[in-house]
């Protein structure tokens, strides 16, 4: 090939998945292993040029490959981020717009960054994306100086990132946040409260970025609930 295959080779149990960008007229094969009186053999479970990953390597997780990949003909910042069968190449689901970014398995979450700089926590489904989160962590994506091609990193609960341009990085081994229950005030009023579990203060930068959404049908995603716009006050911490 005139170009590389970026991806590393896949394992769970005695099946490997190796994997080249669609652009380059690579695709993915996945080969079942053996070895017989010390000796060898793979035979090949199925293979296509659609899906296939342009550099960075999906997760495997309970026989299922989490990640992104090229679409069409040719791989962009538009390439999707799917859930891929690994012994039969079937796919499950697949939601555009994740680019070429890369995906980490961590506490059974798949932690992915965007090519355009958003980092996505995804619980691992093989029926339906389930999106937990997304904040934008690399901001003023280009497609020319400016774009994440590279896989996060996870140490004591911080995240690092980088993009062409930029490096960030993100304590997210914050204390966990309650709601105390809503307490009635006159005029139809209520009042409610976010505290830290461990009773720490809220760190007024951690204000910035809360978010109180509420639902009466809790089997609803949480793109789905409603914000409340109401200003969100710091009192003594809370």
């Amino acid at each position: 090939y005139g170009t590389s295959v970026a991806v590393s080779p896949v394992v769970d149990r005695n099946v490997v998945f190796v994997c080249g960008a669609h652009a380059y007229g690579m695709g993915s094969v996945a080969l079942r292993v053996h070895l017989t009186n010390d000796t060898w053999s793979a035979t090949q479970l199925w293979f296509t040029n659609n899906p296939a990953s342009h550099w960075l390597t999906p997760v495997c997780h309970e026989g299922f490959l989490y990640g992104d990949f090229g679409i069409q003909g040719f791989d962009s910042v538009n390439a999707q981020f799917k859930c891929v069968e690994l012994r039969t190449g079937v796919q499950k689901w697949s939601v555009n717009g994740f680019g070429r970014g890369g995906t980490l398995l961590v506490d059974n979450h798949l932690l992915t960054l965007t090519e355009r700089g958003d980092l996505v926590l995804v619980k691992p489904d093989t029926n339906t994306y389930h999106e937990v989160a997304r904040f934008q962590a690399i901001p003023n994506y280009h497609d020319f100086s400016n774009k994440c091609w590279n896989v996060p990193a996870v140490c004591d609960g911080r995240v690092y990132l980088r993009s062409t341009a930029q490096v960030a990085c993100f304590d997210l081994a914050l204390p966990d946040l309650k709601l105390d229950p809503p307490e009635l005030l006159a005029d139809s009023q209520v009042r409610l409260t976010v505290r830290t579990t461990n009773g720490a203060p809220v760190d007024p930068l951690r204000l910035a970025g809360l978010a109180v959404q509420t639902a009466t049908n809790l089997s609803l995603a949480e793109t789905q609930w409603t914000t409340l716009t109401n200003e969100l006050r710091l009192t003594n911490g809370e």
